[in-house]
């Protein structure tokens, strides 16, 4: 390779790793369809897909089944499937949270528009070939099938879900920064198949459980949640820090926006009901909170829905 002479001013860029770099020159993100809701006990018979999808299981318990194995899913649980692999999905428990995003990771410009809602008992898509979504090959997500066992699930169902609210909120208008997120989310996903953080992980993961699902807004403080991981608050920040990239108290903030976000989005509240829910003592004191953490007034953010 010839040696080219230093642009003014370059510096040494930090290194990516190769997994980060295959992702970076290949993935073109598109979310085609998305949901997050309750349901009751639930069967979708076996199946195949042209596209991808991921799976997040907010409560409930089920049996899956991805390319010929069959686990059991639960609360936490991330279950990535990949195109034309057969899969069986059962929620089993009388109530299941079930979250969901089809995608694409590669896409293409004129194969976009169709609806990817495949009835369960679909085996067979051959003739529809020309509109399966390409694989990733040579990237990590490639290997990917199935549960993920993952060191930072809490928070990588927490941007799932935000992902799903701010598809419905834009689901016929600009996309961008839905792809945005998804490309987000593989980054979670890739750092949480990494063992590199899995210490700080596995000691505050019970706290990120706790945060994601706004505990810390009812009473619980990081004090308390420190001395049930049997941790002085000052390393329990630290390892949390280490572990997920923000303090405890940032977390907090962020959980409690993206569910904000997913009531004004999904519930019929108005204003001052979601700020009555989330705890805050005025709807004021929570837009100017929504407004600094989203970039959005709650109003307009509600407006965008339709």
């Amino acid at each position: 390779m010839m040696k080219r002479d230093s642009i003014p001013g370059e510096r040494k860029p930090k290194p990516a790793s190769e997994d980060e770099l295959s992702l970076i020159a290949k993935l073109h993100p598109y979310v085609r369809q998305s949901g997050d809701d309750m349901r009751g006990a639930w069967f979708l018979k076996s199946r195949v897909l042209l596209d991808y999808l991921l799976v997040g299981i907010g409560s409930g318990n089920g049996i899956f089944t991805v390319g010929g194995k069959t686990f059991p899913v639960g609360k936490w649980d991330l279950i990535w499937i990949p195109p034309s692999t057969p899969h069986e999905m059962r929620g089993s428990s009388s109530s299941m949270r079930c979250s969901y995003i089809h995608f694409d990771l590669l896409y293409k410009p004129g194969l976009g528009s169709w609806d990817a809602c495949i009835p369960g008992g679909t085996n067979d898509l051959r003739r529809f070939r020309k509109l399966a979504q390409t694989r990733a090959t040579g990237t990590v997500p490639d290997t990917w099938e199935g549960k993920l066992a993952l060191s930072n699930a809490p928070e990588a169902m927490a941007l799932l879900r935000a992902t799903c609210a701010e598809h419905a909120r834009e689901a016929y208008g600009f996309n961008l920064a839905v792809s945005g997120m998804l490309t987000q989310l593989l980054a979670l996903l890739l750092r949480g198949l990494s063992s590199r953080t899995e210490k700080a992980r596995k000691l505050t993961r019970k706290a990120a459980e706790s945060l994601s699902e706004g505990a810390c807004n009812c009473g619980q403080s990081i004090g308390e949640m420190a001395a049930k991981s049997a941790l002085s608050k000052s390393h329990f920040r630290r390892l949390y820090k280490k572990a997920y990239g923000l303090s405890p108290r940032e977390a907090a903030l962020k959980a409690r926006m993206r569910h904000a976000c997913e009531l004004l989005v999904y519930s019929g509240l108005n204003i001052s009901e979601v700020a009555e829910r989330l705890g805050y003592s005025n709807p004021h004191n929570f837009s100017r909170a929504f407004a600094k953490e989203i970039g959005l007034a709650p109003g307009a953010y509600k407006a965008a829905e339709n």
